[in-house]
């Protein structure tokens, strides 16, 4: 009879110990998520200055924009969207579009002497360097969140409570890839 007593404490023990690692892995996976909201929102700040910006920018260079403002366009409207995994798809088409453009333009000796379109191009370059800052920290909290995600015991943890990965910013072209080379001096 003892013996009974003390199997039925051991699995009391197991049963307690199983549930606070449940409660500790659901308790991480819920901060991971909140820290992607949290990236994620930081970026979303530098990704809504950029779009404030750009149709300035395509108004005071329209000459030279000619079929790089169309594109530019339709990537903004991309961008807008609610779901996050296509606004980050939505946003790396439109940072390679427009950084095509100010390419484009630096190259224009008439855009070099229009004091405007300077000050929007280094606006727009300090956003660029902003966003890609934010992206860093939000694809480094993103990686840790999905791994925490396939990792033994909180891969379980994750399926019973719904979780589910985060998508990563990231360039999928290889014409996406390629620098472009802006210069904004006067």
């Amino acid at each position: 009879m003892t013996w009974l007593w003390i199997l039925l404490a051991v699995l009391v023990v197991l049963a307690l110990a199983a549930l606070a690692a449940f409660i500790g892995g659901y308790n991480k996976l819920v901060q991971g998520r909140s820290a992607c909201d949290e990236a994620f929102a930081t970026m979303d700040v530098y990704l809504k200055k950029r779009c404030d910006l750009i149709p300035n920018l395509i108004a005071t260079v329209k000459e030279s924009a000619g079929h790089e403002k169309q594109l530019l366009e339709t990537a903004l409207q991309a961008a807008q969207t609610e779901d996050k995994k296509d606004r980050v798809a939505a946003e790396a088409l439109l940072s390679v579009r427009v950084n095509a453009l100010l390419g484009k333009l630096a190259a224009d000796p008439a855009q070099r002497e229009n004091g405007t379109y300077l000050q929007f191009a280094k606006d727009l370059g300090r956003t660029e360097e902003d966003i890609a800052n934010a992206r860093k920290y939000y694809n480094a909290v993103v990686k840790e969140y999905n791994a925490s995600l396939e990792t033994i015991p909180q891969n379980f943890v994750a399926a019973l409570g719904g979780f589910q990965p985060w998508p990563m910013f990231e360039v999928d072209a290889d014409s996406q890839r390629a620098n472009v080379q802006v210069d904004f001096k006067e």
